[in-house]
C-alpha cells in the first residue's frame, strides 16, 4: 500500500470524472438512449468513526469494500477529499445529497488486496489531522465534509459510482460553551397480549413479549443499556467558566443536577471513551407495555397453533418480566433520568378529539387517566401530570385544552407543525440570531399557559435514519453532526437547548445504542439534560402560537374506516350502567384504548389487528348483559276487562344486574319502565296489572334495556295477547235482544189473540 500524497488543491482525478460525464452526455445529444447503468462492481461502505476529532488525531476512518462482481477485483484504490467547514444545517443536508465539487485538501490511498467474488475487507485511514491542511489551518470547530471515492488500482474507473459522504467533526479546541441536548425517549411496542387476556405465538415459539424479555431480548437490552449510560458519573474536575450552578450569562442561579453538571458546564477531563455514565434524559414507558409485563409476571397464558398453555408466575416469561419490571423501576428512580406519562396506548391526541375520539369526548382524559393509573399500580416510580409526552409531539388547540382540563399539560413536547410560523421567517429561530430553534417555548390557550420544547425536525429525521437497517455508522455521525452544526450557528452563546424524541418504535441493535450514547456523552461540544433540567438557565422561552387543528396524517385518514371506535364505546359504558363488576368494565374499556393506538396505523394487517381489540369489548359487553332475559309464555288469554301479564326474568350472570323492562301495547293501554334489579343466579317474577281496550290477539312487546337506555341485542320478546271479555259483553247483549224480541211477539201475539173473541162478540146481530 503507498499513499498518493496530499495536495492543497486536489488531484488530477477530477479531469477524468468530467470526461466521463462530457462523454455521456455527448451520447444522449445525439438520440441515442443512453444504456442502463450496470451495478457497480464494488460497494463502499463508512463502518466506523470517531464521533470527533483534535488536532493531531488520527483519523480513524474505517471503510468496507465488498466485491459484488463475479470477477476478482485485483487490489483498488481510495480518494479521500476533504471539505471546508459548512456553515449552516441546509448546507450540511445539500452534502449529505450531493458532495462539493471542489474539495480544500485531497489525498489517495492504494491497497493491494485480492477480492475474490463475494470477497470483501476492511481498510483505515491512519492519517492524522494535521496531514490534512484544511483542518490543520482551520481555527473554527464543526463539521468537515469528507468524500471518499473507490477506483480500480489503475485510478481510471469507479470500482463503486456512489462515493461515500462522511461528516468528519472537528475541533482545534474543546468548546467552552456546549450546546444542551434535551433526549426523550418512548420506551413502547406492538400490544402483544389479545383481548382474551392471552399471549398469542406461533406454533412452537414463544409470544413476542416473552422474547422481548429473554435476557437477549430487546426489552431486556434496552433497558441495560440505559442503565450502564444513565448510571451515576464520576466526581467531576474542576469546571470551566462560571462556578457550577450559575448561569453562564450571569443570571440567577440555576440548580445543579446528580451528578455535577448543570446546564452549559463542562468538565475539562471529558468522560473516557466506552465509560458508563452521562447521559440524562427522558424515558416514557408505554402504560400498556408496562401493564401487559404486570399481567405476564403473575403467570399467563400463551396460544399457540390453537393450544392454550398455562405458565406459573415461575416461568421463564414470568421471571423476566418481573426482573424488567425491578429494573424499570430503578432506572426511572435516578436523577439521570426523568420520568415522563402518555397516552396508555400511545394514542394520537389530535385524533382522539376527532375521528378516533368518543362521542362524550372524553377519549383524550381517558388515556392520560388510565395510563397513569396503570404506572401508578405497577411501578414505584412518581410520575408528574405536568410534563406529557405527546405522541410524535402532535398537539393543537383542542387536544392542548382537553389536557388542561385534567390539570395536565402544563409542560410538554411540540411537534415543529403543532406552531404556526412566524409571519417573518428570520424570527423562525431562537434565540434571536440562530437559525434554529434552541431554546424553550411557551403557549397559551384559555386553558392556561403551556411551556415546553420543540422537537427539532432535523434531528428527527436523522433519528428515523438511525432506526432504519441500513448504514448505522454513517447515520449515527450525521446525527452526530447536525448537532454539531446547531452548535457552530451560535457558539458562544450559553444556555441554548435543541430537543429531540427518539421515534415511536425505535429499537436499534443494543451496539448501536451504546454506540451513540457513548457518542452523545464524549461528544465535547454537547451537554445532555433532562428537559426539566434544560428549562433551568436557559433561554427565555419564545412565546409561538398553537394551531387550531392539526390536519389528520396519510396513516390517520387511511385507519378511519377501520377503525370505528364509538359504538364499543358507548357499549361498555352500558356494561358500567348494567351494573358489572368494575374490573371487567375496566379491562373492556382498556381494549378500546388499545385500539387507539396510532402503532397500528400504516399497514393494514396492524389495522385489523388493532379493530379486533373495540370489535371484541362490544361483543363481550353484549354478551355479558345477554346473561339477563326474560321468561314468558307465547300466549296469555285474559278472559275479564282487567287482567295480570304474568313473566319472569332470569340473571344467569354472577353478580347483580340492574335493567328496565320496557313493556309496550297500544291495546292493552300499556306504555310502562320497570326498573329491577335482579340479584345473580337468580329470577324474578313479575306481575302486571292491564286492561284490554278491544277483544282480539294482539302483541305485547317486552324490551329490557340498560338504565341508560341501551337495548340489549337479542333480548327482546314479544308476547300474544287475546281478550275474550268484551266478546262476552257482546254475546250477552245479543241473547238479551233476542230474548227480548221473542217476548215481544209473543206478547203482541197474545194480546192479538185476546182482542179478536172481543171483536167477534161486538159484530154480531141482537136477538
Amino acid at each position: 500500500m503507498t499513499g498518493l500524497g496530499f495536495t492543497r488543491t486536489g488531484r488530477g482525478m477530477a479531469p477524468f470524472v468530467v470526461g466521463v460525464t462530457l462523454l455521456l452526455t455527448a451520447g444522449v445529444a445525439d438520440g441515442r438512449a443512453a444504456p442502463k447503468e450496470p451495478r457497480s462492481p464494488a460497494r463502499l461502505e463508512l463502518v466506523g468513526i470517531p464521533p470527533s476529532h483534535s488536532p493531531g488525531d488520527e483519523l480513524n476512518i474505517a471503510l468496507e469494500v465488498a466485491n459484488r462482481s463475479q470477477e476478482v477485483i485485483e487490489g483498488f484504490s481510495l480518494n479521500v477529499s476533504v471539505f471546508e467547514r459548512v456553515d449552516s444545517r441546509s448546507t450540511l443536508h445539500a452534502v449529505f445529497d450531493e458532495p462539493p465539487a471542489f474539495e480544500d485538501s485531497s489525498f489517495g490511498k492504494d491497497y493491494e488486496r485480492r477480492l475474490p467474488p463475494g470477497a470483501s475487507t476492511t481498510v483505515v485511514l491512519e492519517e492524522t489531522t494535521e496531514e490534512i491542511s484544511v483542518l490543520a489551518e482551520s481555527d473554527d470547530g464543526g463539521v468537515y465534509p469528507v468524500k471518499i471515492e473507490l477506483f480500480d488500482s489503475e485510478h481510471t474507473s469507479f470500482l463503486d459510482d456512489k462515493p461515500v459522504t462522511v461528516p468528519l467533526i472537528y475541533y482545534p479546541s474543546e468548546p467552552q460553551t456546549p450546546l444542551n441536548l434535551s433526549l426523550a425517549m418512548p420506551l413502547n411496542n406492538i400490544p402483544r397480549q389479545d383481548p382474551q387476556g392471552a399471549f398469542p405465538a406461533a406454533a412452537g415459539a414463544r409470544s413476542p413479549l416473552e422474547e422481548a424479555v429473554a435476557p437477549a431480548g430487546w426489552l431486556t437490552q434496552t433497558v441495560r443499556v440505559l442503565r450502564r449510560w444513565t448510571a451515576a458519573e464520576p466526581e467531576p474536575a474542576a469546571p470551566t467558566g462560571p462556578p457550577r450552578g450559575t448561569n453562564r450569562s450571569g443570571g440567577r442561579d440555576t440548580p445543579v443536577p446528580p451528578g455535577g453538571r448543570g446546564p452549559g458546564d463542562r468538565e475539562t477531563s471529558g468522560r473516557a471513551p466506552g465509560a458508563p455514565g452521562g447521559i440524562r434524559l427522558a424515558l416514557a414507558p408505554l402504560p400498556r407495555l408496562v401493564e401487559e409485563l404486570a399481567s405476564m409476571r403473575e403467570g399467563y397464558r400463551r396460544v399457540a397453533g390453537g393450544a392454550t398453555t398455562q405458565l406459573s408466575a415461575g416461568s421463564a416469561g414470568a421471571v423476566g418480566a418481573e426482573v424488567l419490571l425491578r429494573r424499570l423501576d430503578s432506572l426511572l428512580a435516578r436523577p439521570s433520568v426523568q420520568p415522563m406519562v402518555g397516552p396508555y396506548s400511545f394514542a394520537s391526541l389530535p385524533a382522539l378529539e376527532g375521528s378516533f375520539g368518543f362521542p362524550d369526548g372524553t377519549a383524550g382524559q381517558q388515556q392520560l387517566t388510565v395510563g397513569e393509573r396503570v404506572l401508578d399500580n405497577v411501578l414505584q416510580t412518581e410520575f408528574e401530570p405536568e410534563w406529557v409526552m405527546a405522541p410524535e409531539g402532535r398537539l393543537d388547540v383542542t387536544s392542548l385544552e382537553s389536557l388542561k382540563l385534567g390539570n395536565r399539560g402544563d409542560m410538554t413536547l411540540f411537534a415543529e407543525d403543532s406552531l404556526r410560523s412566524p409571519a417573518n421567517p428570520s424570527n423562525a429561530g431562537c434565540p434571536e440570531g440562530s437559525p434554529s430553534f434552541a431554546c424553550p417555548v411557551s403557549t397559551r390557550t384559555e386553558g392556561g399557559a403551556t411551556t415546553g420544547y420543540v422537537i427539532d425536525g432535523g434531528l428527527e429525521v436523522r433519528f428515523e435514519e438511525l432506526a432504519r437497517p441500513g448504514e448505522d455508522a454513517l447515520d449515527l455521525q450525521k446525527l452526530l453532526a447536525e448537532t454539531a452544526t446547531i452548535w457552530a450557528e451560535l457558539p458562544g452563546r450559553s444556555g441554548r437547548v435543541v430537543h429531540v424524541t427518539a421515534p415511536a418504535t425505535w429499537r436499534p441493535e443494543p451496539a448501536l445504542m451504546e454506540q451513540l450514547f457513548e457518542s452523545l456523552a464524549t461528544s465535547p461540544w454537547l451537554t445532555t439534560v433532562t428537559p426539566s433540567e434544560g428549562l433551568d438557565g436557559a433561554q427565555p422561552p419564545a412565546a409561538r402560537a398553537l394551531v387550531e387543528r392539526l390536519p389528520a396524517s396519510e396513516a390517520q385518514i387511511e385507519a378511519i374506516p377501520a377503525l370505528d371506535l364509538g359504538s364499543a364505546h358507548a357499549t361498555i359504558e352500558s356494561l358500567s350502567a348494567f351494573g358489572a363488576p368494575d374490573s371487567l368494565v375496566d379491562r373492556l374499556r382498556r381494549n378500546v384504548l388499545v385500539s387507539q393506538s396510532s402503532l397500528w396505523w400504516g399497514e393494514a394487517g396492524l389495522l385489523e389487528q388493532g379493530a379486533e381489540y373495540a370489535g371484541g369489548a362490544e361483543d363481550q359487553a353484549n354478551d355479558e348483559m345477554r346473561l339477563v332475559r326474560v321468561g314468558a309464555p307465547e300466549r296469555i288469554t285474559l278472559t275479564s276487562r282487567t287482567g295480570r301479564v304474568k313473566l319472569e326474568v332470569f340473571n344467569d350472570a354472577a353478580y347483580p344486574a340492574r335493567v328496565e323492562l320496557v313493556l309496550f301495547s297500544a291495546p292493552l293501554n300499556l306504555n310502562e319502565r320497570i326498573v329491577k334489579t335482579i340479584p345473580a343466579g337468580k329470577q324474578l317474577p313479575l306481575t302486571i296489572e292491564t286492561a284490554a281496550k278491544t277483544s282480539g290477539t294482539f302483541p305485547l312487546s317486552v324490551t329490557v334495556e340498560t338504565s341508560d337506555g341501551y337495548a340489549i341485542p337479542g333480548r327482546s320478546t314479544d308476547v300474544l295477547i287475546t281478550s275474550t271479555q268484551l266478546n262476552r259483553i257482546a254475546l250477552g247483549l245479543t241473547v238479551g235482544a233476542l230474548v227480548f224480541l221473542v217476548f215481544f211477539y209473543l206478547s203482541r201475539a197474545i194480546r192479538r189473540r185476546r182482542a179478536r173473541p172481543r171483536e167477534d162478540g161486538a159484530g154480531a146481530p141482537a136477538a
